[in-house]
């Protein structure tokens, strides 16, 4: 496996509800 692609293929994203409550979501394109 390639570690850069690996890396570069996966997109973090942080989502802030009402509550105040961060969730990070894994996204692999």
């Amino acid at each position: 496996i390639d570690v850069h692609n690996l890396i570069n293929g996966v997109y973090v994203i942080d989502i802030e509800d009402s509550k105040g409550t961060v969730q990070k979501k894994f996204i692999k394109e």
